[in-house]
């Protein structure tokens, strides 16, 4: 009796645009999984006498990949230190305001005047964002009517440890409690893409969070594990 293959996993991390393209070419030649596809192009360059040996074919492919990943990843901060930058400027000129504004107040209270008695309202301190969010659990920009500084907005909640996760459309941002509870939900003790069970699992605003994730499509479901993954490796992810 012939023994057994032996089998091993190789694991390739690529960026959300490069698993789309990989993902089309696998539906036009007809694969239903794009883990067959790649595993067809790796025994046809494998079988090629003039093809480079499969640890190289492999080493090749990490390469490239990270090569492309480490530059996006090159602008995306370069652009958030930018950004950064343009808000604790923007930071330094409010509070040069708010110092000008008190010294103006100051001086106006200097002048006499006769004034009409009146009672005095108790001021009713708002809430800071950061105190929302935890209050809320979930912000989704889309719902936070007569906001004017968004960016300044959310960036500001990421400095402050939330989770803040870029859609098409809006971000939401996302307790991170509330996002660590979520993460095992799905990613652990969910086992079906059944519609209804799901949403017997998760709590209503663990359902729409679930639901515009899918939406983007930032999640899948493997029907060879029944698990949810994340499509990618996205840094909102592994926080």
């Amino acid at each position: 009796m012939a023994g057994r293959k032996k089998y091993k996993v190789l694991t390739i991390r690529v960026d959300e645009e490069t698993y789309r393209k990989l993902l089309v070419k696998a539906e036009e030649e007809g694969y239903s999984m794009i883990s067959d596809y790649i595993l067809a192009l790796i025994n046809q360059a494998v079988r090629a006498e003039t093809t480079p040996s499969y640890d190289k074919l492999k080493t090749r492919i990490k390469r490239y990949v990270q090569d492309v990943v480490n530059e996006q990843l090159m602008v995306v901060e370069n652009l958030k230190r930018q950004v950064i930058e343009l808000y604790d400027k923007i930071d330094g000129l409010e509070k040069r305001i708010n110092d000008i504004d008190k010294k103006i107040q100051e001086i106006s209270s200097k002048i006499t005047r006769p004034t009409p008695i009146r009672r005095e309202r108790p001021v009713r301190q708002r809430k800071t964002g950061i105190e929302r969010l935890r209050e809320e659990k979930v912000l989704f920009e889309s719902r936070l009517t007569g906001l004017r500084y968004r960016d300044k907005f959310f960036s500001y909640l990421e400095r402050m440890g939330a989770i803040v996760i870029p859609l098409r459309g809006e971000r939401v941002a996302v307790d991170a409690e509330f996002w660590e509870n979520f993460k095992k939900k799905l990613f652990e003790e969910i086992d079906t893409d059944n519609e209804e069970i799901i949403k017997e699992k998760l709590d209503p605003l663990e359902y729409q969070l679930f639901l515009r994730l899918r939406s983007e499509p930032l999640i899948f479901f493997d029907a060879k594990t029944k698990k949810w993954k994340p499509i990618s490796e996205s840094r909102i992810f592994s926080q």
